[in-house]
């Protein structure tokens, strides 16, 4: 018997090699929501199973929905054993969205997906869509320092999401200011001007500003918001309301919360939302453009507070010559919408230069601005360039300002006259002057020692030289890394958010310390870390803490370390709405949370 073990084995082995089976191919249908919203997209996922060959599921208009097809999404394998049999099946998921956009009955119709040769369909299905009405649960506000600017002029405008705090049963006290800004569709809102200020916050350049208020609804009774403010620099390009972008906000609002059991205690999480958007409307902010009356000549629009010069890189010409003049404008106002001064309007500076009837680009920074024109003296009898006008439209002072630049004097000489007389003719009976040949065609030889001359032909490179000629190849090898590195970091987001994920948590980290009040502190803290989380999940801002303990589970990250965050989240959540001792050392949490995380491969 000892000696038939081996072909035991394999008799047994060939068995379970044969036992691989497939089931035959299917199809099934699931969607993300057995209720739905107008203007919010339905996920539909078509599946199929075990599919040796099959066609591409297309679905085809819906009356009352617009749909969007985002093709194979996935493909899963698994295996498993049956009565001694294993079984391989392999899914293919294609994803389409359907968005409501009418209130009632939406049907999903029965789609055809040929499996195998044989034509499979979907089971159609029914959906009630409703209007989700905002009511007193949302609105936004435009809000400024300044009920007026003028075009041009730059203003602080802040934008304003006032959001109802949510309360039940499990949650007397209502949600917290961090819980419900995870709650804030970020990517289906339109931003506006702050788009540029929600960039900041994923470079964690700054972050989110929140307060707590009071407010009435439409009945007059007084409720509680969670203010969340967006500060955004802003130019008015037109004159009349304040325009700032279509600017909407889509929030998740809960409609139910559960009290979920853990070995760390009972958290609270929302186990039922639905979707809520506000608009922001007509603002009180008026732009309005500088006065008409009293401008004086050659405004040309510049509006702020500026500084003007001019000064010319040569003043030793002849007539005719180019000056390079530099006009320089410095000072508070937007620089970059800021025109020339117009050169071809100032008779003193037409008069007697040529001045290029081209419009000057300018070039600088935020504080400065030059003007490079060449203009071309047409006599010599001119002394200097006469100063030069620039006005502009005070809006603190609500005035007209105009300033000169100094004039410049400079010293212009005729132009050289080239006559005649100085080509001496030849005079062939006394040999004065100068003798010319004519040639044939071809270039004829003046150098007579040809051997000399190929003498000077050999080189003999020497060792900087050959040096140089190695080192290329490398110097290209890292150019081209360097390169490729930026390209990522300028294409991949993901792959930006992960490398600076840390140094933006610490940083944030940082900020908390500097203030008094341990509950800020403590949440600011909270926020970094879970900040931290999302950038290296490349996950979308705004998680709560229970969906930032989700994605570390998800990813299989150490067990102890996901403990060590879940205790840390926790307890910020105490101190912050419960009350306690500010020293509990917060701050090295954080740090080590981060420092455990940076270890762990995502």
């Amino acid at each position: 018997m000892k000696g038939s073990s081996p072909a035991w084995l394999l008799s047994i082995l060939v068995l379970a090699s044969t036992g691989v089976c497939a089931w035959a191919g299917d199809i099934n249908l699931d969607l993300s929501t057995s209720e739905a919203y107008v203007n919010e997209p339905i996920s539909v996922r078509i599946r199929v199973i075990n599919a040796q060959d099959h066609s591409p599921p297309q679905y085809p208009d819906i009356n009352g929905a617009e749909v969007q097809d985002l093709g194979q999404t996935g493909r899963n394998q698994s295996v498993s054993f049956v009565n001694g049999k294993m079984t391989r099946n392999v899914t293919l998921t294609y994803v389409f969205l359907i968005t409501p956009t009418k209130p009632g009955t939406l049907i999903i119709p029965s789609i055809g997906v040929r499996v195998d040769g044989d034509m499979l369909k979907t089971p159609a299905r029914k959906i009630k869509v409703t209007e989700s009405t905002t009511g007193d649960l949302m609105f936004l506000k435009l809000t400024s320092d300044r009920d007026s600017v003028y075009f041009g002029e730059t203003i602080d405008v802040n934008l304003e999401i006032w959001l109802k705090i949510y309360r039940d049963q499990n949650i007397t006290r209502g949600l917290s200011a961090q819980e419900m800004l995870g709650l804030i569709n970020v990517q289906q809102s339109n931003w506006g001007v702050f788009k540029e200020t929600l960039d900041r916050i994923d470079r964690r350049d700054t972050t989110w500003q929140y307060r707590r208020a009071s407010g009435k609804n439409a009945g007059g009774v007084a409720q509680s918001y969670h203010v969340y403010v967006l500060e955004q620099s802003y130019t008015p390009i037109d004159v009349g309301p304040i325009g700032v972008g279509n600017i909407s906000v889509v929030t998740n609002y809960p409609t139910r919360t559960a009290v979920k059991r853990g070995i760390f205690g009972d958290r609270l999480q929302v186990s039922g939302s639905r979707p809520i958007r506000a608009s922001l409307g007509a603002s009180d902010i008026l732009v309005q453009s500088p006065p008409n009356q009293d401008a004086p000549p050659f405004f040309n629009g510049a509006v702020g507070q500026y500084t003007f010069s001019a000064q010319a890189r040569n003043t030793e010409v002849r007539v005719r010559e180019p000056i390079e003049l530099i006009m320089t404008i410095s000072g508070q106002g937007v620089l970059d919408r800021v025109p020339p001064p117009p050169l071809l309007a100032m008779e003193a500076i037409t008069q007697d230069f040529k001045v290029p009837e081209e419009r000057m680009a300018g070039l600088g920074n935020e504080r400065q601005k030059q003007f490079t024109v060449t203009i071309r003296p047409k006599n010599a009898d001119v002394a200097e360039i006469p100063p030069i006008p620039f006005v502009y439209f005070d809006p603190v002072a609500e005035k007209y300002v105009s300033l000169a630049s100094d004039s410049i004097p400079i010293n212009v000489t005729p132009s050289e006259q080239v006559s005649l007389d100085r080509f001496a003719m030849v005079d062939e009976h006394n040999g004065n002057g100068i003798n010319l040949t004519q040639t044939a065609a071809g270039i004829r030889a003046n150098y007579a020692d040809i051997d000399a001359l190929l003498s000077q032909q050999s080189y003999i490179p020497g060792a900087g030289t050959v040096g140089m000629l190695a080192a290329a190849p490398l110097v290209y090898l890292c150019s081209l890394l360097i390169v490729q590195r930026r390209r990522r970091m300028s294409t991949d987001t993901g792959y930006a958010r992960r490398r600076g994920a840390a140094s933006r948590a610490v940083a944030g980290i940082e900020q908390a310390l500097q203030g008094d009040d341990a509950g800020e502190a403590a949440s600011i803290m909270a926020g970094a870390v879970i900040s931290y989380i999302s950038d290296r999940c490349n996950a979308s801002t705004g998680l709560t803490s229970a969906e930032a303990i989700e994605q570390l589970t998800l990813r299989h990250i150490d067990s102890e370390s996901v403990q060590k965050v879940e205790s840390f989240l926790g307890e910020c959540e105490a101190l912050q709405y419960a009350g306690g001792d500010q020293n509990r050392d917060l701050d090295a949490q954080a740090r080590q949370c981060i420092d455990e995380l940076e270890k762990e491969r995502f």
